[in-house]
């Protein structure tokens, strides 16, 4: 009855050994394949929107790349400067679309950059003003929107009169107004944006032929979070893997400009 009794608590004891074992394993690769991220950003059609495909075509970007490294992603939609301001304190883990500055390098972890905007001024149709360098903004009142990141030589510039606004939406019916002369955001989002406030806009304006710049969007994860550079990491690994096998250039192919 003993050895029995001894043979039983041995089973026993190597059945807990064993599943402490399994539990030590799993506590150890959890970590890198369960996090549930969450992204803030602004909406920014077509690229993100609360109420678009996927949430966007960022949104579908970074969401396969995160989900091929274990991640789920969550974006939460807010204004752009609030939005910052959260990944850069660490309250949020991800910024999904964000340009590189010098100042927000200071704060920011960025990725591999994934998608490219050309940044272009709108004008009135009935004006003539072609872009040819910052001494062509001499005097002009230039729309701008909040903490945008448009570029430390158009930021830093003093020839022109800054105006800023919450979106680009309120820039454009201050050109309309006669109370701007320009304002610039990516040629397809501004498509995009005045095409869904009211396809009409898109006749009373033009863009300029050249461009302020070409500008990538990157991914970016406030220094201060403690997992900054895991998750910046596990987003450049998974778009790796999506360039490699052509599904980046599929989602880049949805880039048509709204007429």
């Amino acid at each position: 009855m003993r050895t029995q009794l001894s043979v039983q608590g041995t089973l026993l004891r190597r059945i807990v050994k064993a599943g402490l074992l399994i539990l030590v394993l799993l506590s150890a690769i959890a970590p890198a394949y369960a996090d549930k991220l969450v992204a803030v950003q602004n909406p920014w059609p077509p690229y993100l929107g609360p109420e678009l495909e996927g949430q966007g075509l960022s949104g579908q970007i970074v969401r396969e790349a995160l989900r091929r490294q274990g991640h789920e992603l969550e974006i939460r939609f807010l204004p752009w400067a609030r939005a910052l301001r959260m990944v850069k304190n660490g309250g949020a883990d991800l910024l999904v679309a964000a340009w590189w500055t010098q100042e927000r390098s200071e704060y920011l972890r960025f990725s591999e950059p994934y998608v490219q905007n050309n940044l272009k001024f709108i004008k009135r149709k009935s004006d003539s003003f072609e872009y040819a360098g910052l001494q062509s903004l001499s005097g002009k009142r230039l729309g701008l929107i909040r903490s945008y990141g448009y570029g430390d030589e158009l930021t830093n510039a003093k020839n022109y009169h800054k105006v800023v606004n919450l979106d680009l939406v309120s820039n454009i019916r201050m050109l309309l107004a006669g109370r701007i002369d320009l304002t610039l955001e990516d040629e397809l989002v501004a498509r995009y944006t005045m095409y869904q406030e009211d396809p009409v806009l898109l006749n009373t304006v033009s863009f300029t032929e050249r461009a302020l710049n070409s500008k990538w969007l990157y991914v970016a994860s406030g220094l201060r979070h403690p997992k900054n550079k895991e998750y910046v990491a596990a987003f450049n690994r998974g778009l790796k893997s999506m360039q490699e096998d052509g599904t980046l250039e599929r989602y880049l192919q949805q880039l048509t400009p709204a007429q």
